[in-house]
């Protein structure tokens, strides 16, 4: 392990990604790809082959009861590696920074708004862009992570949104993970 990097404490890079059925793998292993290439992003270098191995171990541990016999799901997850082109938080990353000194939205100015909720409207307008007038998907943990603050926060952000007309629900998320994804109707 390099440089005090523990696998046994980045759960949240390998956890959401163990195997709960057959037929997922493929799917998961690059989920796991993902998720170790945007931690490599925060770190901002290369983890390395310890790590990949130790970070590997865990989610092929936890996963063996729906691993398939003679497939060989460490060079797989490898080449998945080498070929993520959007690591996990990276692009809500960079949506963040670029959005933080945009003018607020019309119906968020004034003193009773405070930049936070400002900030993450804009947030919203920049993913509706990129998402090229389709549905967002508004993931309550990683977008608390960018914007420093608990996840609960970004979810009453979501309703106040909602409530002001900003964002119109298009999908429920599913208990247990799954996000709701949201219209940007301005």
């Amino acid at each position: 392990m390099k440089e005090g990097h523990d696998a046994e404490g980045c759960g949240e890079v390998w956890k959401p990604c163990v195997l709960t059925k057959k037929g997922t793998e493929n799917k998961d292993l690059h989920t796991l790809a993902r998720n170790v290439r945007g931690m490599e992003f925060r770190y901002g270098k290369e983890l390395g082959i310890e790590f990949y191995s130790e970070i590997f171990g865990r989610w092929e541990d936890a996963s063996r009861p729906f691993l398939q016999e003679g497939r060989d799901y460490w060079v797989e997850f490898l080449a998945k590696l080498n070929s993520v082109e959007s690591p996990t938080g990276v692009l809500l990353s960079n949506t963040f920074k670029l959005t933080k000194n945009e003018p607020p939205h019309e119906k968020l100015m004034g003193e009773r708004f405070r930049s936070d909720i400002q900030h993450f409207a804009n947030f919203c307008r920049a993913m509706h862009v990129i998402c090229e007038g389709g549905p967002i998907l508004l993931a309550q943990v990683p977008i608390s992570v960018q914007f420093g603050c608990h996840q609960s926060t970004v979810s009453n952000w979501i309703k106040a949104l909602v409530t002001l007309g900003i964002l119109k629900l298009e999908k429920k998320g599913y208990e247990g993970g799954g996000a709701s994804t949201y219209f940007y109707i301005g």
